[in-house]
């Protein structure tokens, strides 16, 4: 039988298939500013402490319910809110809105991305939860190396041309 939970556990990081990729959940409302490369700085209340991430891929929820987009992540560090609020406008968000977001917490998890690339075939919801229990995370999912190829080659495979000579 091709059980789900094998392929399950082959997108989560284990000990034995280790990345420093994360999934990212992002409301509806970022597809669009994380596609066209408008959004440089993403701030979260937590995330990884046994690795620190060197790349990002993008889930976003309702309506689009897929992952539609993947980035380098160049750093990634905790700071007090007071000092966060200067990546505001890299993050397309105002003073109020991170402060709102990160509530009672006294810092944030300043994420500093680049070179964000659309799926030239974004991976659904559906199809994520079919093949590989996948279910979004408020918070962030560690993936495998083997994770990673697996998403690369579902959504992220340029599909090469092909030159047709002239007879």
């Amino acid at each position: 039988m091709y059980g789900s939970r094998k392929m399950h556990f082959a997108l989560k990081r284990t000990p034995e298939d280790p990345s420093n990729a994360i999934i990212l959940s992002f409301a509806g409302e970022w597809d669009v500013p994380l596609r066209s490369q408008e959004v440089s700085v993403v701030f979260r209340k937590s995330g990884p402490s046994a690795f620190v991430p060197d790349q990002m891929f993008a889930y976003i929820a309702a309506p689009v319910s897929a992952i539609t987009a993947k980035m380098r992540v160049e750093s990634s560090v905790f700071m007090p809110i007071d000092e966060a609020v200067a990546y505001c406008d890299a993050a397309r968000l105002t003073e109020d809105a991170l402060r709102e977001y990160a509530k009672d917490y006294a810092e944030v998890l300043v994420f500093h991305i680049a070179d964000i690339e659309p799926a030239t075939k974004p991976i659904s919801r559906v199809l994520l939860t079919e093949q590989f229990d996948f279910w979004p995370s408020s918070t962030y999912i560690p993936l495998s190396s083997t994770g990673v190829a697996t998403l690369e080659t579902l959504g992220f495979m340029r599909s090469k041309k092909k030159h047709v000579k002239a007879h």
